[in-house]
């Protein structure tokens, strides 16, 4: 998946969310999404990796729960995906400010949706962005062939191969 998190919160039902801060770090790019169960997760994250979470593990620790962004920050985390509603109503204003402050993009998720429901609907879309993708390749591929099975003049050979790259 190589997405950037802009492009992931206009993927349904991800779009029903809302980027709540670290706006400025909407251009990171998601190579992939896990969720968080651990408190160590900063031990098991990779460069890129989006984290969806309910809170449940931060709930009763505020402080380490302030550290954890910065954590996910320096590990090169994507973004952080909270969803409100079960453990916590709303996210703390110490966390907003240091994820503006680190760029570092933290998203309400929608509650009426499960995490599969999210990870879903952005591996559909990076299927459905590989394979256009691949059908461009394919089409100037069957573009070439026929061009190189046709015997016209070498001034039209030339145009044809502009015209398909």
């Amino acid at each position: 998946m190589h997405l950037t998190v802009e492009q992931a919160l206009s993927v349904y039902p991800l779009s029903e969310g809302r980027l709540i801060a670290g706006s400025a770090g909407r251009n990171r790019v998601v190579k992939s999404v896990n969720v968080m169960d651990a408190p160590d997760i900063t031990d098991w994250i990779k460069e890129g990796e989006m984290l969806f979470t309910t809170a449940y593990l931060l709930k009763d620790s505020p402080d380490e729960a302030g550290q954890l962004l910065a954590r996910l920050n320096q590990c090169g985390s994507a973004g952080l995906g909270i969803k409100l509603g079960r453990f916590w109503t709303d996210v703390p204003g110490e966390w907003i400010e240091q994820a503006d402050r680190l760029g570092f993009p933290l998203i309400e998720l929608p509650f009426q949706f499960t995490f599969s429901d999210q990870m879903n609907g952005l591996f559909r879309e990076e299927i459905k962005r590989s394979t256009s993708a691949l059908q461009d390749v394919l089409d100037k591929q069957v573009r070439l062939m026929r061009f190189a099975l046709h015997s016209d003049p070498i001034r039209k050979l030339f145009d044809d191969v502009a015209d398909v790259v």
